[in-house]
């Protein structure tokens, strides 16, 4: 029976970090170990009873810990305390020159100091028993505590640190210090004793500090009544130090005192040191002492003796000290200076500082539940504007609280989000199906694509005849059109793709042209690099993504709602007086009318659309005829002079979007903006820190300089731009620019050039280990602190291009020799 619970408990030991939990909890055990080891025992409780009243005793010892932890560090406060009146018992007695001990305070310190390391001893039991009880739990009770000793021992050693601390902290070297005090005759040897005594100060204050540690990382705590306590506290430590030295002052005094008393009897007959003990022999003449070791002698001949600094008291810092020659009074008096400037100048502002910090906590605090409130009547009025019903709006406002609560924002315009899907879908229906249309039939749908088809007929215009400049330009925007029709797929017909499948297909026609732009103008104009790789993410992956995730099986029509023909549409401005309008443009697209088809037999649905599509006649009655002067070989506009007046024309630059207002401002407290900044030499980002980024976008003509480290910076689409930083934590990031000029004065880690023409990068001595990486760079020059002591910089090119030699069954790269690679 034995050995089956051994392997049963084995098997389903689960290890549990006992001291780290801080809530009770229910332990139990597994039921068949429980089962299996129900033997009852004559005159003894069964295995099966064990395990319970221990695990409920541990749950009872644990459920207190917190309750524990707070009075134990009331008594380690309390014996830090207590420990210096120790050193006050000794007394001195004026008129039989002896040392006595102040028998009614020796009581008293001996009675609290024995009190309070009882709380340190119960703090060793408890933490031996908590290490004790979690072994017992780990073998899951296979076995008594007797039969556990070594698992014991093994989890003692491990949390040894902590118990090693409440071990010294304990010893009564004190009460030792005070019983030998009395019956040692040697001055060394009381001041050795001294020293241990003071030397048991550092485990007691340590042990305060470390709870105090873990009293700072419980959360909650950023309250008023926290801040008055951490302000208490540290003016406890103040007084704190003032009653260490102050007793020690007082102790060495004594021992000055006695130094001096020995002095004399060397000098005279009839005197021993141990008759200095008001408890021992009495000294028959003692009138030389008050010569001798007096502030006053009568005796003026007599030289007195030296006291120092023990004749004044410490005042302030203890700059009011005069020492004597004598080496540890001096040591003691440079101690109490360096321990007082310590104090003043690194302690005091720290605490300060935290105080100062939970306190713009709170107002933080405070501005986050305004603008919470703010919010929250906000998505009520909303609410209320969109008719939702009561029953529907509990549940709105309770996710609202659940996500205002951690601090995060709630949109109103996009409130779905935070919604659970049943509730989505109910607030899409309130909210969309009194808006929906009835689906149309053929005829409705080619009217309602009419306007889309004039758009795509006027736009095919501007590619016929002369061919500009920007043709491609306006034949990939022109052929990209098409994908806007995906309203009319459903992939519900033979034949008919899905609208997915239309977008994708719509762009691939466009991107032929769109290629060429990316080909032709990679090291000419940037500008127009991003419009083009703007326009293919407004299809893909924008138009398609959008498709994909709402109307993947085409739109959705209400079988109740209006008809298409009724939605309203944008008024037309009125036509301006002037000659009569163009020839009408050629037929829709999507035309109902009938043409000649090939097959005779009728079609219907969107086939219909697709036979007049491939008949071609309404598509093609709009193009221009090519007439025979108009012809390559009969050009007559090749002979004579050029005019420069119509080259001007063909190459206006087009319209291209203009760049938004200029900014430098720090958005969310974690993001410096810098944008579309033009001609402005004197920006300066001075208040930044090292969690904050540096974004710097469509400047030109400008120069940035960043006073402190950042995380990281970002310089993307800038043209003759200058940056002058310190130090970055992460990286710096060169991206589509052109002609920049960067300089590092401080250190950063990486520094990165894409897709950039023309780039000096000035590194410092700190910044000579970064990690450089190129890609579609061209023109890029490092430029390093030369070795010389004039100073200059050495300008060092990174190649461009590259050998590539297949070798040893994989490739290896070298750079060319002349394009600074060799």
């Amino acid at each position: 029976m034995a050995s089956a619970i051994m392997e049963i408990s084995q098997e389903t030991a689960v290890p549990v970090n006992i001291v780290e939990l801080t809530a009770p909890r229910e332990l139990s055990l597994p039921s068949s170990a429980v089962e299996e080891s129900a033997t009852v025992n004559e005159g003894h409780r069964s295995s099966r009873e064990w395990p319970k009243i221990v695990g409920s005793i541990f749950n009872q010892v644990r459920s207190f810990l917190p309750q524990w932890k707070s009075a134990f560090l009331a008594s380690c406060v309390l014996g830090a305390l207590i420990d210096p009146l120790f050193f006050y018992i000794p007394i001195v007695n004026k008129d039989t020159k002896c040392i006595g001990l102040d028998n009614s305070l020796k009581g008293a310190v001996i009675s609290l100091r024995s009190t309070t390391d009882l709380f340190y001893v119960v703090n060793i039991v408890i933490q031996i028993y908590i290490e004790l009880k979690a072994s017992t739990f780990r073998v899951m009770g296979r076995s008594y505590l007797h039969t556990i000793v070594l698992p014991m021992a093994n989890r003692i050693w491990r949390i040894s640190s902590h118990i090693l601390i409440d071990i010294l902290a304990v010893l009564p070297i004190p009460q030792a210090a005070i019983l030998i005090f009395m019956d040692s005759s040697s001055l060394n040897m009381r001041k050795f004793l001294a020293f241990l005594a003071l030397l048991q100060y550092v485990p007691r204050v340590l042990r305060i500090y470390l709870l105090c540690t873990k009293l700072n990382k419980t959360p909650a705590r950023e309250t008023e009544i926290w801040i008055l306590f951490q302000g208490a506290f540290s003016f406890f430590l103040y007084i704190l130090a003032s009653h260490v030295f102050g007793a020690f002052w007082y102790f060495l005094a004594i021992q000055r005192e006695t130094a001096c008393w020995q002095n004399a009897c060397r000098n005279n007959n009839g005197c021993e040191p141990t008759t200095f003990y008001c408890n021992g022999r009495s000294i028959r003449n003692i009138t030389f002492l008050n010569d001798l070791c007096s502030m006053n002698p009568h005796n003026t001949n007599a030289t007195p003796f030296d006291f120092g600094m023990f004749v004044e008291s410490v005042h302030s810092l203890g700059q009011n000290l005069e020492t004597s020659n004598h080496t540890w009074e001096n040591i003691f008096a440079i101690f109490i200076s360096l321990s007082g400037l310590l104090l003043v100048l690194l302690y005091l502002p720290t605490n300060l500082k935290i105080c100062m910090e939970l306190v713009t906590s709170s107002s933080a605090k405070m501005r986050n539940i305004r603008q919470q409130e703010t919010k929250y009547r906000e998505v009520q009025r909303w609410l209320s504007e969109n008719d939702i019903p009561e029953d529907m709006k509990g549940t709105i406002m309770q996710k609202v609280d659940e996500q205002l609560e951690p601090n995060k924002d709630v949109h109103v315009e996009n409130i779905l989000y935070i919604l659970p899907l049943e509730q989505k879908r109910f607030i899409k229906r309130h909210l969309c199906w009194p808006i929906m249309k009835k689906k149309p039939d053929n005829a409705g749908l080619a009217e309602f694509l009419k306007p889309l088809n004039e758009v795509i007929t006027k736009a095919n215009a501007l590619t016929e005849g002369r061919r500009s400049d920007f043709f491609n330009h306006l034949k990939s925007a022109v052929d990209s059109l098409s994908a806007l029709a995906w309203i009319a797929y459903t992939g519900k017909e033979c034949g008919m793709s899905m609208p997915i499948t239309h977008v994708e297909e719509s762009w691939q026609m466009a991107e032929f042209y769109n290629n060429k732009i990316l080909v032709e103008y990679k090291t000419k104009d940037p500008n127009h690099l991003e419009w083009a790789k703007a326009l293919k993410e407004l299809y893909l992956p924008g138009l398609r993504d959008y498709v994909k995730s709402f109307y993947p099986l085409g739109p959705v029509w209400s079988s109740t709602g209006k008809a298409v023909s009724a939605a309203p549409s944008k008024p037309k401005a009125p036509a301006p007086g002037a000659p009569a309008p163009p020839p009408p443009p050629s037929a829709s697209l999507f035309s109902s009318a009938t043409s000649q088809a090939s097959s005779s037999r009728p079609k219907e649905g969107m086939a219909a659309v697709f036979q007049e599509i491939n008949s071609g006649k309404p598509v093609t009655t709009g193009l221009r005829k090519v007439t025979d002067d108009m012809k390559t070989k009969n050009r007559v506009d090749r002979t004579g002079i050029v005019g420069t007046q119509e080259k001007e024309s063909r190459t206006s630059s087009p319209s291209f979007s203009k760049a938004g207002p200029p900014k430098l401002e720090l958005q969310m407290g974690r993001k410096w903006a810098v944008e579309n900044q033009i001609g402005k030499k004197d920006l300066v980002i001075s208040d930044c820190d090292s969690k904050q980024s540096v974004y710097i976008f469509g400047c030109k003509d400008s120069v940035v300089q960043i006073q402190g480290k950042v995380n990281n910076i970002t310089i993307d689409k800038c043209t003759k731009m200058g940056i002058l930083f310190t130090d970055v934590v992460a990286a710096c990031e060169i991206v589509n620019c052109n002609r920049v000029e960067v300089q590092c004065q401080g250190s950063a880690p990486t520094v990165s050039v894409d897709n950039t023409a023309g780039c000096q990068f000035y590194l410092s001595k700190d910044a000579l280990g970064a990690s450089i990486t190129t890609a579609k760079s061209s023109e890029v020059n490092i430029l390093v602190p030369a070795s010389g002591p004039d100073g200059d910089w050495a300008e060092h090119a990174l190649p461009e291009q590259f050998i590539h030699v297949f070798k040893d069954g994989r490739f290896e790269t070298t750079p060319v020799s002349h394009s600074a690679g060799g």
